[in-house]
């Protein structure tokens, strides 16, 4: 059994934290094999923001809350999550995103352009796990990104109304 830890070092190198991958998962067999991805700090560096992933797919996001040394994972698998196309805002715990496909090969990236997909782009609250649809277009990415804390910007292509 091989057992992963992820810890966070002071400035002076010394430990502060150490969490396991069970209990950055928060025991969730769909999760806890996961590889573990680093995000960033808060402006504040009150938290840190790493994410949970298996290849291309990111299963979920956690923040270690510096003041009391826990950490909160925020299951996102049953959201329609892409990889390539997010921001998260790391002092309001959302994440803005599309649901615009990874791709392993470049065919598969022409097909898509000709596919007439629409991909979504969506604002999610990660704690109250309240989602929101911003903004569809056809075949192509929003590359969006935060501004600050209350407003964010992406690519505008070819918009569609939400239904």
């Amino acid at each position: 059994m091989i057992l992963i830890i992820f810890l966070i070092l002071d400035t002076s190198g010394n430990l502060f934290a150490s969490f396991t991958l069970d209990e950055l998962s928060s025991g969730n067999p769909k999760t806890n094999t996961a590889s573990i991805g680093m995000e960033g700090w808060s402006k504040d560096s009150s938290q840190f923001w790493g994410n949970l992933f298996m290849a291309i797919d990111v299963r979920a996001f956690f923040r270690v809350i510096v003041s009391t040394k826990q950490s909160q994972t925020y299951d996102i698998m049953n959201f329609p999550f892409s990889r390539h196309d997010y921001d998260l805002n790391y002092d309001t715990a959302q994440i803005v995103f599309s649901d615009y496909p990874c791709f392993w090969m470049l065919t598969t990236l022409r097909n898509l352009k000709t596919s007439g997909k629409i991909v979504s782009l969506y604002l999610l609250d990660l704690p109250g796990k309240k989602i929101q649809t911003i903004s569809t277009t056809i075949a192509k990415p929003f590359d969006p990104s935060w501004i600050d804390d209350n407003n964010f910007q992406y690519d505008n292509p070819v918009v569609m109304e939400p239904e």
